[in-house]
């Protein structure tokens, strides 16, 4: 990041510039898996639940004038304690490995450096590669002149795989004024840019315009 400062009327201001950022997609089940901090808090009790029984056990088995009721006591407390601090500390452990087996998956969609190299989770492009295309049809209309059908529903319900084929024809709503030429106007919006296309009656429809 470069930086430039200067002052305005006592104010000091930075100006900086930065590279580009590029900020990948990831679904909302990863982010919240890669967001749990109960494993943290689920850890502590594990340690402080355990440690508590390696304590307890010290106590009885160094203090030899413990009354048979204390030991009784000690015993009981003991064994819970460390039963329920391995319990806590297998179920983080799982939560822990799901964690880990899921960074490695994401790893594997983080796009290459050279070399053969990915890149690191910490970096600032983020953390999975973008969809290659986002599709949305705003609006679409089929007819000429001042006639038009609304086919909009229709094209949306046409798009797979964020890919529009189809063509301009009758067959995507009726015929709005016969005998005439007719058109297909579409606005549409890929990868969040907004554009407007135009196809005559009896040509094939295709969004993006170039397709695998």
């Amino acid at each position: 990041m470069k930086e430039s400062n200067y002052t305005n009327n006592g104010i000091e201001i930075i100006v900086g510039k930065c590279k580009p950022l590029i900020v990948h997609q990831i679904s909302d089940a990863e982010l919240h898996t890669l967001g749990n901090t109960k494993s943290e808090v689920i850890l502590s009790f594990a340690i402080f639940s355990i440690s508590s029984s390696l304590t307890l056990l010290t106590t009885v088995i160094a203090v030899d004038n413990l009354g048979t009721l204390t030991k009784e006591c000690f015993w009981i407390a003991l064994i819970s304690g460390g039963i329920i601090g391995l319990f806590l500390l297998a179920f983080w452990y799982k939560g822990y490995r799901s964690s880990s087996n899921l960074l490695k998956i994401i790893q594997e969609r983080l796009p290459s450096q050279g070399k053969g190299e990915k890149q690191s989770l910490n970096g600032v492009k983020g953390i999975a590669e973008p969809f290659k295309d986002n599709l949305e049809i705003i609006q679409a209309k089929y007819g000429a002149e001042d006639k038009f059908f609304d086919v909009t529903k229709k094209l949306r319900d046409s798009v797979i795989d964020n890919q529009l084929k189809t063509t301009a024809s009758n067959d995507l709503g009726g015929d709005p004024i016969d005998g005439t030429k007719k058109k297909l106007h579409i606005r549409y919006r890929l990868n969040g840019k907004e554009d407007n296309l135009e196809f005559p009656e009896g040509t094939e429809v295709k969004i993006p315009l170039k397709q695998d």
